[in-house]
């Protein structure tokens, strides 16, 4: 419980948060004293029932990785490592150590917590103090390698960090050596809190005409707002602080679509709506329920975006740079649930596998809440309820599904867009198929991040550029960058047993082709058979040709009947028009993916040369004993 001098009683009712209170306003809203969801660790009882909740299999976890943790050497950061980014582009060495020193540090956070006896304290501390020493938390994928010692930049490593050691401070309250606790409350300070008051040039502070604010926002806000909070006791120095945040989560919250889309993808809506909740609760705490986020209804809408974009449990749409198996942190999952009332979501809680709420970004801030937040069961909670298709105009995405009752499912997702997305890859008209589970026309989702993924030369990469995914080719050009290149007289297909999407694709390539339009529909037409039509229609100024590829790293095989895509338990075969249509299959090796390097296939049907040109391809699924 931390103590102010402000009394409960002047407290105002609730404050419209979304509307830029003043600072004056938002003290009003802060009460006297509070208390943090996560508790100290001098609250026994709590960590104890925590601990007790956990099932065997996810405390096995806890157990392994605190072992290694503990058993660990520092993990070094060393000038080397930046440097090696500012010379190769690649982010891997260093980003391996700061991962390992930031998740060691978590494991043995939570480790002391649940055991309560200071046998981590001397580990922690070493961890906690190498942190603070560190010259920039600024990621070098952030800063081109070496940080700017005139200038320190609020980035995504910044805020993790701020965050991370200011509820560990809060955490090990009375457990940590005086020093290390003022320690700590500098580093903060300086690194972050100052910095980010600082200044009103963050990229990521608000949004502009030109600018939509991404992830960066509810991150970086997050680390910032939810630092001030554990460690300000000064109520108008944490009212000025929120004075400047709540604008950028209101901002942060426009980039969702009316029906709670996300263009970046069900990844970055992990991370950043995760660190959106965090602060949420933070705040909704800090201010005794006052500042209330989570009565907005675009944070509602956003909240449920996975359960409506599932292909099927715990597999999503790898637009973007996302990818098609994202981990959902587990304890937003649920708490996201419960405080929402979101049936949908507490399924798609229940479907997560264990290691997801001890999950991959390994920071004390998410593993407390898995320990914390709302443990009790969802069982009480409706089944998922599965749409014939969800569609979300925002962002033009569409994901159609086979009847429940069909055996095998398939499921259809395509998108329309534009090439000036966040996190954006050229894919306008774009889809994917999976059957049962298991995507076999593949969006190949994120590229393996180096700095030239991030630079002027992006779609110069083959797994960002069109050409690595099922859309078309127009005489043998792909897409071109930019938000002025996306499609057209976009329209929503819905005739019952027909759902897909027809769209223009043509502002996507070049001008200099003379292409007047380019119309392709993508569609799921369910019957005895559930068949996924593709049909394409191009015209020309004087004569051209089409081309439409599909991506796959499955087995694939041409034959009279068609084109075969075979995977590890399910299979299907893609029909076309052999008389008009030329097909060959192109294998790209080693495409350097987020996953590790891949083989993958692109499988490109051809028209005729002429002034307009069609294609038409049939995909249905395939019994694995054909």
């Amino acid at each position: 419980m931390l103590s102010e001098t402000l009394d409960n009683s002047t407290i105002d009712a609730q404050l419209d948060w979304t509307s830029g209170p003043s600072a004056a306003t938002i003290r009003r809203h802060l009460p006297a004293t509070w208390s943090p969801s996560v508790p100290n660790v001098a609250n026994r009882d709590a960590w104890t029932n925590g601990i007790l909740q956990l099932p065997p299999d996810e405390l096995a976890i806890v157990n392994a990785h605190v072992a290694v943790a503990m058993s660990a050497n520092m993990p070094h950061l060393l000038a080397s490592h930046r440097l090696h980014f500012e010379r190769t582009g690649t982010r891997d060495e260093f980003d391996a150590n700061w991962r390992a020193r930031r998740g060691n540090l978590a494991w043995l956070t939570i480790a002391e917590c649940v055991e309560g006896r200071g046998r981590y304290i001397d580990k922690i501390q070493d961890l906690a103090w190498a942190t603070c020493e560190e010259c920039s938390w600024e990621l070098p994928a952030h800063c081109g390698g070496m940080p700017n010692a005139d200038r320190i930049e609020v980035d995504l490593g910044t805020a993790m960090a701020a965050l991370q050691l200011a509820e560990l401070d809060h955490l090990l309250d009375g457990s940590l050596h005086p020093h290390v606790h003022r320690f700590i409350q500098a580093a903060v300070r300086a690194k972050c809190i100052e910095p980010y008051m600082a200044r009103e040039d963050w990229w990521w502070l608000r949004n502009t005409p030109t600018l939509q604010v991404n992830n960066w926002a509810a991150v970086c806000t997050a680390g910032a707002v939810g630092a001030a909070v554990y460690l300000m006791n000064d109520p108008a120095e944490l009212a000025a602080l929120m004075e400047k945040a709540l604008p950028t989560l209101s901002d942060y919250l426009d980039g969702f679509d009316s029906s709670g889309a996300l263009s970046e993808g069900i990844g970055y809506w992990n991370y950043g709506l995760g660190y959106f909740t965090m602060a949420a609760d933070l705040i909704d705490r800090r201010s005794g329920g006052a500042i209330n986020l989570w009565s907005n209804q675009r944070f509602r809408n956003a909240a449920d975006f996975p359960a409506r974009a599932a292909l099927s449990p715990g597999r999503y749409p790898s637009f973007s740079d996302s990818c098609s198996n994202v981990e959902l942190w587990r304890p937003i999952v649920r708490t996201l649930a419960q405080r929402l009332d979101l049936s949908n979501m507490a399924h798609v809680e229940q479907m997560l596998p264990i290691e997801s709420g001890l999950c991959g970004e390994s920071t004390a801030v998410v593993m407390a809440r898995e320990l914390m937040w709302n443990r009790e069961a969802n069982d009480s909670r409706s089944e998922s309820v599965e749409n014939p298709y969800d569609w979300f105009p925002g962002v033009s995405w569409l994901i159609a599904r086979s009847p429940t009752s069909s055996q095998p499912a398939m499921v259809l997702a395509v998108k329309a867009g534009n090439n000036g997305e966040m996190h954006n890859q050229n894919d306008v008209g774009s889809f994917l198929v999976e059957v049962d589970g298991e995507q076999l026309i593949e969006d190949l989702g994120a590229g393996r991040y180096t700095k030239q993924y991030f630079s002027d030369s992006r779609y110069e990469l083959f797994s960002t550029s069109s050409r690595s995914h099922s859309t078309l080719e127009v005489d043998g050009h792909a897409q071109r960058p930019g938000k002025e290149c996306g499609a057209r007289d976009v329209l929503l297909i819905d005739n019952g047993d027909v759902t897909g999407l027809t769209m223009d694709l043509a502002p996507a390539y070049p001008d200099a082709l003379g292409l007047l339009s380019c119309v392709r529909t993508v569609a799921m037409e369910r019957g005895d058979v559930t068949v996924i039509a593709i049909t394409d229609e191009a015209t020309f100024e004087n004569t051209g040709r089409i081309a439409s590829v599909l991506m796959t790293r499955h087995q694939v095989a041409v034959s009279e009947n068609g084109v075969t895509m075979t995977g590890s338990r399910t299979a299907i075969r893609c029909g076309y028009d052999a008389a008009n249509t030329s097909v060959r299959v192109e294998t790209v090796n080693a495409v350097p993916l987020s996953g590790g390097a891949a083989d993958v296939h692109r499988i490109v049907f051809e028209a005729q040369t002429g002034k307009t040109c069609k294609l038409a391809l049939q995909i249905s699924a395939l019994p694995m004993n054909m």
